[in-house]
């Protein structure tokens, strides 16, 4: 039972949210060595309130993988 939720979980998370709910493209900027900028347009299915965070997984290099960032834009920006 537990195998199978965590499954699910995956399913969800994973393969749904993350290939029809949110924005495909982003542009990616180091800035300095230990800081990289990450600026993709916002969808309206996409909120958020300051001081949160987002997981954002590379596909190219691991759907399994997610690294949190931190938001660092007002929730009133286009972009």
């Amino acid at each position: 039972l537990v195998s199978l939720s965590w499954g699910l979980d995956l399913l969800i998370r994973k393969a749904i949210m993350a290939r029809y709910r949110y924005p495909h493209l982003a542009s990616c900027r180091l800035l300095t060595a230990n800081v990289v900028e990450i600026s993709f347009p916002k969808t309206a299915a996409f909120c958020y309130n300051p001081g949160q965070y987002i997981y954002i997984a590379v596909p190219s290099v691991s759907m399994f993988q997610w690294h949190p960032f931190s938001i660092s834009s007002s929730p009133h920006q286009s972009k």
